[in-house]
């Protein structure tokens, strides 16, 4: 029998509660599924950060993924809202806040991202996925970010868009500016002046940039 939605819910908030106050390791862990590899994926270019782009699989790729994140960023809060449970195939997704700062250099930024968890029968996690603002954080990791940017920029990759305009319960309200370059999606002016940047051109060039409004 398939959980209910408060069961998904429950789930969904038990974990990223864990999450956003700083359990152990072993405790984030045993919220994923042993019966199934799970697997977590930041969606992100991988030049950007080294947790970008990346499919960590297993339990031992979850360990992976969050000890790598804990040795790069702090987390200083983090809070969700516009839930989305879907029973019928154990999917829960949200919109969250959170502020960040890479350990290296010191710099902060606030930003609004996006999280999706797959559950099992169980109610533990099969995929986690998140798409956040790797802009900032890439210009966070070099020292680069301006005060003004603290983000409300998202890579977003197009199967997720497809979901949440069928779902509009996760943009209502906001405005959605995005860009759409060599099959990746991006949004925000961080993102947006890095790909400017000559230093990427090469590896993120765009003959062809498509803009998409949506909302109000």
């Amino acid at each position: 029998m398939s959980p209910s939605r408060t069961q998904l819910l429950n789930a969904f908030q038990s974990f990223t509660d864990a999450l956003g106050t700083g359990q152990d390791l072993d405790t984030l862990l045993s919220h994923f599924s042993t019966s199934t590899e799970p697997e977590v994926i930041e969606h992100g270019l991988p030049v950007l950060a080294p947790f970008l782009g990346r499919r960590f699989v297993g339990r031992t790729g979850a360990r992976q993924y969050f000890t790598l994140l804990n040795s790069l960023l702090a987390l200083k809060e983090m809070s969700y809202s516009g839930h989305i449970v879907d029973p019928t195939v154990c999917k829960v997704s949200a919109i969250g806040k959170g502020m960040w700062t890479w350990k290296n250099t010191g710099q902060t930024w606030s930003e609004t991202f996006m999280v999706m968890l797959d559950f099992d029968e169980e109610l533990k996690i099969t995929r986690y996925q998140i798409c956040a603002d790797s802009g900032a954080a890439y210009l966070a990791s070099r020292g680069e970010l301006r005060d003004e940017e603290v983000s409300h920029q998202l890579f977003v990759p197009l199967w997720w868009l497809q979901y949440a305009n069928r779902n509009s319960r996760l943009f209502e309200r906001k405005r959605i500016h995005y860009l759409i370059c060599n099959g990746k999606q991006f949004r925000g002016d961080s993102t947006l002046r890095l790909m400017r940047s000559s230093e990427l051109r090469a590896s993120v060039s765009c003959p062809s940039t498509k803009y998409f409004f949506q909302g109000g």
